[in-house]
């Protein structure tokens, strides 16, 4: 099916003679009158059907208005619909004749350029200016639109388009090229911000900042066989390449802590101090600007080892054992002569927080379990829709991380394979989960996860309860027509969501709840604004609270959530 690229709100074209006959269509005069006084037998709008002009054109300098003045919103709310105009709504439509042509400016709402499906779907990206949109699409790159709903690769170019057509006022798209995967950067002390970060994998230092003659460097044999610094580090995460999720963490937490040493403190890895490792600790707590960018792919220019201002208590704890660890190892290896980070234990989260630093509401706050049990209720609610095939994805999922305690990795990874009748009870189902280290259990799946699951089959056109059911448990209905999907859902016969894609599908189902809830418990809007932000990892941490309010013992936690508990 063709993509309508009709998206634009089009140049004012009306006259004089439009606006006064549309005057006295909304005061009831008759059709025939208003074709006789305003127009000839063959104008154009006699020709096409004057009364569908005049619907017309009421429609599109309503849907103009609306979207751009509070008064108008109000004034003209029943007349989209078709209802009576009132006075009021007429007059702003009169002055709407009188506003000479305008020029975009980036300051102004999006809404007043594009129709409003198109505004509505970019608004949930965040987008609600010109110059919103134009960050964006500096931002992510030429494929700034891949996960915008409802704009694909035609509408982008539209509006691509109509900034570059517009750059007389609007100033210059910079759509930035990704770096090639084989693309090495070097990185040195004249580093600024507008620069390009490379990730570690593809980054190489000058020869003073590798670490050959690193100050703490063993002087004996080295069993790791690493020449510099990064050599070493990629040693180290050589060891989690079969636990991806560890991988992807520890990964992001050595890269931090060897662009602050070569950044911040002009010295490789191999050479920093107690007194560096101290300062690093303060640097958590406060990232400076250049390490901090927005969230966007890591081959961006754009990408920064930071996504925000500050890190939560147990982020912080978390960054300082990730490097400890490292440094541990590179210590056991002889390729360190010893370890500055010795005697200085990793702080726990509450301690960390005892210490002043201001994190925001949203992360010090929890979601209280009526809250939660409300928004489950009105996902529940939604997707009942038809159409609403996305938003049962997201409750199936949200159900097995809140209400059976899985991971993203796990989620993902789960096959319909993996549920079975439960050993102890032949009536009831449960999910095998391989866990971590090889230790798999087995979790009972309730009346409510399953009929979440079953739902979401149906919508892929399977049954979940045939006897040859297989495939995984959560599955995209659409790939997204970009080249990795389309490789990866080629590759294989049935292709589950990734980590990434799952976190989005959770995230955008819980805004768009939390946004629809606002406005019927606006007592509420903190506690929603902080369920808008949450994510897997906020839904597990929920799961874990309702199992200790039920008393439930640290073991039983431990062996459900698979992990050990503080």
């Amino acid at each position: 099916m063709a993509q309508n690229v009709d998206i634009l709100l089009g140049k004012l074209t009306y006259t004089r003679a439009d606006y006064t006959a549309l005057r006295a269509y909304v005061q009831r005069v008759p059709v025939q009158t208003i074709a006789s006084l305003y127009y000839s037998e063959d104008s154009p709008q006699v020709e096409q059907g004057l009364e569908r002009f005049l619907l017309d054109m009421r429609t599109d300098l309503i849907e103009r208005c609306i979207e751009n003045n509070p008064a108008a919103a109000q004034a003209l709310q029943h007349a989209r619909a078709g209802g009576q105009i009132t006075l009021a709504a007429l007059e702003i439509l009169i002055r709407v004749a009188d506003v000479p042509q305008a020029v975009p400016k980036r300051s102004d709402p999006i809404a007043q350029w594009v129709r409003p499906k198109t505004a509505n779907a970019l608004k949930l990206e965040g987008v609600q200016t010109v110059d919103g949109l134009m960050a964006l699409i500096g931002r992510r790159g030429a494929l700034w639109w891949r996960g915008v709903p409802r704009i694909g690769a035609k509408r982008a170019a539209v509006l691509q388009a109509w900034l570059q057509g517009n750059e007389h006022s609007l100033g210059k798209l910079n759509v930035v090229t990704l770096l090639s995967d084989d693309e090495l950067v070097r990185v040195d002390l004249e580093f600024h911000t507008t620069a390009a970060l490379p990730p570690l994998a593809r980054l190489r230092l000058p020869p003073e900042l590798d670490g050959s003659v690193g100050v703490n460097r063993a002087r004996r044999h080295s069993d790791i066989f690493a020449h510099d610094d990064l050599a070493a580090v990629t040693a180290y995460l050589a060891r989690f390449v079969d636990r991806p999720e560890t991988l992807r963490a520890y990964t992001r937490e050595v890269e931090r802590f060897v662009f602050w040493c070569v950044l911040e403190r002009g010295k490789p890895l191999s050479s920093v101090s107690a007194a560096d490792c101290a300062q690093y600790r303060l640097f958590l707590q406060a990232p400076s600007e250049r390490f901090i960018g927005p969230k966007t792919k890591r081959t961006s220019p754009y990408w920064r080892p930071f996504a925000t201002r500050w890190l939560s208590p147990e982020s912080q704890h978390f960054a300082v054992r990730a490097v400890m660890a490292m440094f541990k190892y590179l210590v056991s290896r002889s390729y360190l002569a010893g370890d500055p980070w010795i005697g200085s234990l990793p702080r726990a989260p509450h301690a960390i927080a005892a210490t002043g630093l201001q994190l925001p509401a949203a992360d010090l706050g929890r979601i209280s379990p009526e809250i939660w049990d409300r928004v489950l209720c009105r996902l529940r609610v939604l997707a009942a829709d038809d159409v609403e095939h996305q938003l049962r994805t997201a409750l199936a999922g949200i159900l097995l991380i809140g209400e059976v305690g899985l991971t993203r990795s796990e989620l993902v990874s789960a096959e319909r394979g993996d549920v079975a009748s439960y050993a102890l009870d032949a009536r009831r189902k449960a999910l095998r989960v391989p866990g971590t280290k090889g230790r798999p259990r087995d979790i009972v799946l309730g009346a409510d996860v399953l009929e979440a699951l079953n739902a979401h089959w149906s919508d892929r056109g399977l049954d979940f309860w045939s006897g040859g059911a297989a495939g995984p448990l959560l599955a995209p209905l659409i790939v997204p027509p970009v080249g990795s999907s389309q490789r990866r859902h080629g590759l294989l016969s049935v292709a589950g969501y990734t980590a990434d894609g799952i976190y989005k599908v959770v995230r955008k189902a819980l805004r768009r709840v939390a946004k629809d809830l606002v406005v019927t418990c606006p007592n509420d809007a903190d506690e929603l604004d902080r369920v808008s932000s949450a994510g897997p990892r906020v839904i597990r941490a929920l799961f874990e609270s309702r199992l200790r309010s039920a008393g439930a013992q640290p073991f039983d936690i431990e062996q459900i959530l698979g992990r050990k508990t503080s």
